[in-house]
């Protein structure tokens, strides 16, 4: 399989197998799933804690898109879309309307019982492109108060994703064709402690969804502790705009965790966006407090692949000119040459540490790690 090499962000963690001579169960292949308790008390669980947070749809068409995005819930990874993103406003995309087999439990007969393909509501505050019908069925409706930059540094959207979401006429473009301006809050909230009542709202809009609030982390001792009063059913923290080092980003999901604990919610799931990582990583900041973890970086590069897949590309040796007409075969190819191996080690590594005690499955190699994670440093008697 040929992919770029990825850089372990979080190397100097390693995960460390059960003590010698201590019984040893191995974990079952099958779990229950990562359930999340939504405000009412009920819960609702996903097959994966990976999530595909902020999809670039307006990089190809509405089909392949919608071939894509289907693919990749198809594997239990829950996908960022509106359906404005995959299809007209007349027809619904495959990702909207298609379904997969659950996951088995012990608290359920119904282990083939057909549910939803897992899909997040982007609820941005501008709202563009925006439908009451994208709330039926989803898993998470996520409350973004993170403001969004176009590929200029703008707090924009581009001319094209703008024209994907409002679906314009050609001689009426939304903003005249120009970048439109990005919000940081929903117009109709005057205030941070008015959220709640939103928040409600749109549980009204979504019964069967957990409603998140995604922030950035910036200002994380103020805005989180802010954001958790409001009641969510989860927080994501959106650690992408700045490339941060591993043991910031490691550093920022044991702070919002422990504000969790102060706030007495402890178990209320954090999901991290943390840019560019690799399964080793992903594993780790979920054993370091993190309860899902998104994986654009690996998800990206099949539209990447998608969009650049012309002369040289198995499409085209196959007569077919661009993305525009590649196949819906070719998609799901290409969705898994970029997952398949990714997933299966995140898969293996989890399933490696779940017998192992929470406190003893990661230590350092590097001192300073070791003292700020309060972790145990492997030095092997080498004073540092």
């Amino acid at each position: 399989m040929n992919m770029s090499p990825r850089i372990d962000r979080l190397a100097p963690l390693v995960f460390v197998p059960p003590a010698m001579g201590m019984p040893w169960t191995c974990a079952p292949v099958q779990t229950n799933g990562f359930p999340i308790r939504r405000s009412d008390g009920s819960e609702l669980s996903l097959d994966s804690p990976l999530f595909w947070f902020d999809p670039p749809w307006d990089w190809v068409d509405a089909d392949s898109a919608d071939v894509i995005a289907e693919s990749v819930a198809q594997r239990g990874i829950v996908v960022s879309a509106l359906r404005r993103d995959l299809s007209d406003s007349e027809t619904p995309s495959a990702l909207h309307v298609n379904h997969r087999t659950g996951r088995p439990t012990d608290h359920s007969g119904d282990s083939c019982k057909l549910q939803p393909l897992p899909r997040i509501v982007p609820y941005r505050p501008e709202r563009y492109g925006l439908c009451a019908a994208d709330f039926d069925g989803a898993s998470i409706v996520d409350v973004r108060l993170t403001v969004t930059r176009d590929d200029t540094g703008r707090f924009a959207y581009s001319p094209e994703q703008i024209k994907r979401w409002e679906q314009a006429s050609e001689e009426r473009p939304l903003a005249g064709g120009s970048w439109a301006p990005a919000a940081t809050f929903p117009p109709d909230i005057p205030s941070m402690d008015r959220l709640h009542s939103k928040l409600n709202q749109i549980r009204m809009l979504s019964p069967s969804s957990a409603v998140f609030v995604s922030i950035s982390p910036y200002r994380l001792d103020q805005d989180l502790p802010q954001v958790i009063q409001q009641k969510p059913d989860g927080v994501i923290l959106r650690a992408d705009d700045v490339q941060f080092d591993g043991l910031t980003l490691v550093a920022m999901t044991r702070r919002a965790r422990q504000w969790m604990k102060h706030e007495n919610v402890a178990n209320m799931p954090l999901w991290i966006v943390p840019g560019d990582i690799t399964p080793d990583d992903a594993v780790k900041l979920i054993a370091l407090g993190a309860s899902g973890v998104a994986i654009d970086s690996w998800c990206n590069a099949i539209i990447e692949s998608a969009e650049q897949s012309t002369e040289q590309s198995t499409a085209a040796r196959m007569g077919f000119k661009s993305a525009r007409s590649t196949p819906s075969t070719f998609l799901i190819e290409l969705v898994q040459h970029h997952l398949e191996e990714s997933l299966e080690r995140f898969d293996g590594l989890s399933h490696s540490i779940l017998q192992v005690p929470c406190d003893e499955r990661l230590a350092s190699l590097d001192a300073n790690w070791a003292n700020s994670l309060g972790l145990r440093h492997l030095a092997f008697g080498v004073k540092s």
